[in-house]
């Protein structure tokens, strides 16, 4: 996801990994050889042997089609050896253990594959330094589920444990959170995480500045979309009156956000299967100049009509709609109601069936 309110910073869905307390212990980098036989071997003196596909991977063999799945498979061979070494008793060096293991869970999106160590740490280590680490995995975890009260239970706890310094981690984590919410259709759970944030952020201004975007993005749904009349990329009127009567998605995106880009192509295949049913898209750009806009499209080919941003004042369209960040869509029905926001991937398809064929939309 990207950042648009500086307009090109990079911000991301899984929550950020810097903690003010777990820098203080990141003093050491795990290297590549790093075996499930590890902890054992260092307590025999030992050597582990490596396996014949371990020798093979090692040697970057056949069996890896790139480098980032040969780093991918090390890293993941870390985990293991991270959470084996963690679970076997508690070690002078545990926490580091800990903290490496944490980090890289949350690199990987791995939540509900480790949330057992999140909450054996979260239990064992009451003091413990990187336990907004562990709380963000377990956290993540139940949300990934649709336990959102559960979820926004272990966010507030974690909150109450950090202080000011924190408040960029906090912010994505909650960001993050409320996210599945959103998709799922539950609003209140999403709003339940920004309140959270809010509260503890209350003083400061960046914080509740973000905070009040997102709330406001959320208000809009059950509610009429905001008007707006601008000049599409080719210099022609568009007007969201337009729209009425068909089920529109409005996409906020840009050519250099690369989420953005990979989610096209499953926003035109929803648009080339309902299209003929009443399914319109209308893409709102946030690129500097309509050129860039122009030339990606040459190769894209998008049918829909482009608009393009303009951050000054009462013709900026990511205000009316709270968008801080991209991408983010808003789903509108017929009578021009949003109905839904941010739906992705395979969440898109069935919230446009509903509505083309004027079904209850099921979350």
């Amino acid at each position: 996801m990207k950042r648009i309110s500086s307009r090109t910073m990079n911000r991301i869905n899984r929550p950020a990994v810097v903690v003010s307390a777990a820098a203080l212990l990141a003093t050491a980098v795990v290297g590549l050889g790093v075996w499930h036989s590890a902890a054992s071997a260092a307590q025999s003196g030992k050597r582990p042997a490596a396996s014949q596909a371990d020798a093979k991977a090692a040697g970057g063999g056949e069996r890896f089609k790139s480098a980032q799945e040969l780093e991918q498979h090390f890293d993941r061979l870390k985990m293991q050896a991270l959470a084996e070494y963690v679970s076997a008793g508690r070690k002078p060096d545990a926490e580091h253990a800990y903290m490496m293991l944490f980090n890289a869970v949350i690199d990987h999106d791995m939540f509900a594959d480790y949330e057992k160590h999140a909450d054996q740490y979260l239990r064992e280590w009451p003091d413990g330094a990187v336990r907004p680490l562990a709380a963000s995995i377990k956290a993540t975890a139940l949300a990934g589920r649709k336990e959102f009260a559960a979820a926004t239970k272990v966010y507030r706890e974690m909150l109450g444990e950090i202080d000011g310094t924190n408040a960029a981690f906090a912010f994505s984590l909650g960001e993050s959170l409320a996210r599945p919410a959103q998709r799922a259709g539950n609003y209140a759970a999403a709003r339940e995480f920004y309140s959270a944030l809010a509260k503890k952020f209350a003083s400061d201004p960046e914080v509740r500045g973000q905070v009040e975007m997102n709330l406001r993005r959320l208000e809009l749904v059950g509610k009429p979309a905001p008007t707006f009349e601008v000049a599409d990329i080719d210099g022609k009127k568009v007007s969201l009156a337009n729209y009425r009567g068909k089920v529109t998605l409005i996409d906020f995106w840009a050519t250099w956000c690369g989420p953005c880009v990979a989610e096209l192509p499953n926003v035109r295949a929803v648009y080339d299967k309902y299209h003929r049913q009443g399914f319109e898209v209308l893409g709102v750009s946030l690129d500097e100049n309509a050129a860039a806009v122009r030339e990606f499209l040459k190769e894209q080919k998008h049918p829909w009509r482009q608009v393009l941003n303009k951050p000054d004042g009462d013709n900026d369209i990511t205000i009316k709609y709270g968008v801080d960040a991209i991408p983010a869509a808003f789903l509108l029905d017929g009578s021009g109601v949003v109905q839904q926001i941010d739906l992705r991937g395979e969440d898109l398809e069935p919230a446009v069936k509903a509505l083309v064929e004027k079904k209850p939309i099921k979350p």
